[in-house]
């Protein structure tokens, strides 16, 4: 098994821990982590040509006792879902199912000011 491979297992575990506790979906992301892996813990172009688990996660444990990849606060998951919130308000806009000047904040049903096709 590649050392990709199983920091791949191991984000898709911490994923599922998020999604269970907080109700979000891919949190972390292995590509992040495996880029600042690389980088912070000054891994040369010879050892990932060498990408055993057995070679590089003893580097990874050491490198994560200060990088806390996979940590994540309370002040991280509000501000994931003020984005994802934000994202999806935005989709409905540009969709045409919300009204923004609505007296009361707006509706999720079609505008009168995008076209209507339905």
């Amino acid at each position: 098994m590649s050392f990709y491979e199983w920091l791949a297992k191991e984000v898709e575990f911490e994923n599922e821990c998020v999604k269970e506790e907080y109700g979000i979906r891919y949190f972390f992301c292995e590509e992040t982590i495996w880029d600042d892996f690389i980088c912070g813990a000054n891994i040369s172009e010879e050892d990932t040509d060498d990408d055993e688990v057995e070679v590089l996660r003893p580097l990874f444990e050491e490198w994560a006792k200060t990088a806390k990849p996979f940590k994540c606060t309370a002040k991280d998951i509000k501000a994931r879902r003020k984005e994802d919130a934000a994202d999806l308000r935005t989709q409905a806009m540009e969709m045409g199912f919300h009204n923004y000047s609505s007296e009361n904040g707006g509706t999720y049903y079609p505008s009168d000011s995008f076209p209507n096709y339905y």
